[in-house]
């Protein structure tokens, strides 16, 4: 987005991305820019942009990282109902990217979950925050949970657009389809990254 605003989310991408209609027309991405942990554990895992065409935008670009995302939520907790056999049932939301009102609602029509979005954006200091006072039994306790009750606040809950839902999940069938063919190209990439390694200019004459 806009480089002024520092890595918030950029109000006219957003409006962009959202005349964008939903599977990006194609166009599919693989959001393993620093590797993959769950499900995957893979180091050498990397990202992935499949399907471009000549009709694709920034726009579109934008919309697949952010649906991408959300696919990779749901796979993700898919593992979690099939270990625990717990169905959940909502979702709580906290960072810079709940401040999209665009990515919030992918994440919940991807997901098949509502979002309830957490007022306070630096949740692991509230966590400490929590455990700090619920120390000093200042809430009639010590008990971690009753501090959490009256120190977290919730804002409003976005509800899953089902029919949306079912689309995307015919999406990422597709996107799941990615790492398994990608893998051992990672591999090979890996290998010649360290083969040839990048090498940073003696001084700023030589990067001209």
């Amino acid at each position: 987005g806009d480089p002024k605003l520092l890595g918030e989310p950029d109000p006219a991408l957003d409006n962009a991305a959202s005349q964008i209609p939903p599977g990006c027309e194609g166009l599919i991405t693989l959001p393993y820019w620093n590797a993959v942990q769950s499900p995957y554990w893979d180091s050498v895992a990397r990202g992935a942009v499949v399907g471009w065409r000549g009709t694709h935008s920034r726009a579109h670009m934008y919309r697949s990282i952010l649906e991408s995302i959300g696919f990779e939520m749901r796979l993700n907790l898919d593992s979690i109902e099939k270990g625990t056999g717990v169905k959940l049932e909502g979702l709580r939301a906290m960072g810079g990217g709940t401040r999209s009102k665009l990515w919030r609602q992918i994440m919940s029509d991807c997901t098949g979950l509502p979002i309830t979005v957490c007022l306070e954006d630096e949740i692991s200091a509230l966590g400490a925050a929590v455990l700090a006072m619920a120390s000093t039994g200042v809430y009639g306790s010590n008990d971690v949970a009753t501090a959490a009750k009256k120190m977290a606040h919730y804002g409003k809950t976005i509800e899953p657009n089902m029919q949306l839902h079912q689309r995307y999940q015919e999406v990422a069938s597709v996107q799941r389809k990615l790492y398994p063919r990608l893998q051992d190209i990672f591999e090979d990439l890996h290998d010649l990254s360290r083969k040839y390694p990048s090498t940073k200019p003696e001084s700023p004459a030589a990067e001209l």
